[in-house]
């Protein structure tokens, strides 16, 4: 077990087949980390940030491991692109 985190996090389906010491979840959509946050509420490893507002929460934090599958072809502007390249690396 390792601590994690992963950028674009989406509904959690996989996050529940995988068990982490320390996992952060963000996401864009406001909406899909409330739904987390209420599927998760019982799991203490586990944290939930909107990358739109919460990043400061997370963003100077180390982990052994990042994850963001399937998030860069959602990105169309350059800005968005490096911004979120700056945050996965």
């Amino acid at each position: 077990m390792c601590s994690a985190i992963e950028i674009g996090c989406g509904d959690g389906n996989q996050l529940s087949q995988i068990k982490y010491k320390r996992y952060v979840g963000v996401d864009v959509s406001q909406t899909i980390i409330e739904q987390n946050r209420v599927k998760f509420k019982d799991d203490n490893s586990k944290q939930l940030f909107c990358a739109l507002t919460e990043r400061a929460l997370y963003i100077d934090n180390r982990y052994e491991l990042a994850i963001s599958m399937d998030v860069i072809f959602h990105l169309l502007e350059e800005s968005v692109f490096e911004k979120y390249m700056e945050g996965l690396f």
